[in-house]
């Protein structure tokens, strides 16, 4: 531990005095950035290479040469001591300076601030200012357009009295106008009434008359028919009287119904939109002539389509007289039933 001293106490020496001076800074609290930097010598950089003495040095030769090469070596060690002190020395110089930039940069950015503050406060006072007049000149400007709304109402008034007046003249003109008009309406709708009244007058005698007269005419005409359905019916009461009693073939039967089929299907519509499987079952009176008895036909089985039903119905009616056979055969067609089907068409 103590051979260092014994070899290089000049180094040794520096090295202590250094560590005092430090001590003695730290105890009195001086602070380097309270130093003005003007006062400050800066120190100067030497350019120095650190020398491995005991490579160099040659072997020893004697007592005086082993103190030579000790106070070289203390020498180089004070050498490194002062070149430490110095980087020291420098770095501390080159905080203090960053400090000082900092410093200086933040005085600038407080400074900036507070001209930013002041500009930002003059916009203020200047919008703050604008907005005064803004709104002074709003209201002025409200209390104009108020003004002149109020002249307008009042303006607006005497017009609406005035068109109030015109309108209750033109009012009294016209519910007068009316009024005539009224009473030329209802004494021409009167004489209309008057008119058309003895017209319907005119028109029910004239249908009275006329049916009175399709009453006679059906009447007679009835009494013509039946007399002459009597005749035909003692005629063929007659003629089956001297006509040989025959047995009707089922061939007979089915010849008949077949002709009666075809003749009605002549005059047969089918409805639109009915199905062609659908089937009707009718019972029809026939005279001896083949004339159906008026309101004789009605349905027996119906195909459950109404329309087809009746399309089948008027059909019997528009194909009459339907060809029957004659003698005892006809009395099987007097009460026929007929089944219709569209399938057959």
């Amino acid at each position: 531990m103590w051979e260092t001293p014994r070899r290089n106490p000049g180094a040794f020496l520096a090295a202590l005095l250094l560590h005092l001076i430090l001590a003695v800074l730290a105890l009195t609290g001086l602070d380097w950035r309270d130093l003005d930097s003007d006062r400050l010598v800066k120190p100067q950089v030497v350019q120095a290479t650190i020398v491995d003495i005991a490579a160099l040095a040659p072997a020893p030769i004697g007592e005086s040469e082993r103190e030579n090469r000790a106070e070289q070596e203390g020498q180089a060690a004070a050498e490194q001591q002062r070149q430490a002190e110095q980087g020291v020395l420098e770095e501390e110089a080159e905080r203090r300076q960053v400090e000082e930039e900092r410093q200086r940069q933040e005085e600038q950015r407080r400074l900036a601030e507070s001209e930013a503050k002041r500009q930002e406060e003059q916009q203020r006072l200047a919008e703050t200012e604008a907005k005064r007049q803004a709104e002074l000149e709003a209201r002025l400007q409200a209390e104009r357009e108020l003004q002149a709304q109020a002249e307008s109402r009042q303006r607006a008034e005497q017009e609406r009295l005035q068109a109030e007046e015109r309108r209750q003249a033109d009012e009294q003109r016209q519910a007068e106008e009316r009024r005539q008009a009224e009473l030329e309406a209802r004494r021409q709708a009167e004489e209309k009434r008057l008119a058309e009244e003895a017209a319907r007058r005119q028109a029910e005698e004239r249908r009275q008359a006329e049916e009175q007269r399709q009453a006679e005419a059906q009447r007679q005409a009835e009494e013509v028919a039946q007399q002459a359905r009597e005749e035909e019916l003692a005629a063929a009461l007659a003629m089956e009287e001297s006509e040989p009693a025959t047995e009707s073939t089922p061939s007979d039967i089915q010849y008949y119904a077949a002709a009666i089929d075809g003749r009605i299907r002549q005059f047969w519509l089918r409805p639109a939109g009915s199905r062609r499987d659908l089937s009707c079952t009718v019972e029809v009176q026939l005279m001896p002539s083949g004339d159906v008895v008026p309101n004789s036909v009605r349905v027996v089985k119906g195909s459950g389509d109404p329309g087809y039903d009746r399309s089948v119905i008027a059909a019997v009616y528009k194909a009459s007289p339907l060809p029957v056979p004659s003698g005892r055969l006809f009395e099987r067609f007097r009460d026929a039933h007929l089944v219709f089907r569209a399938e057959n068409r």
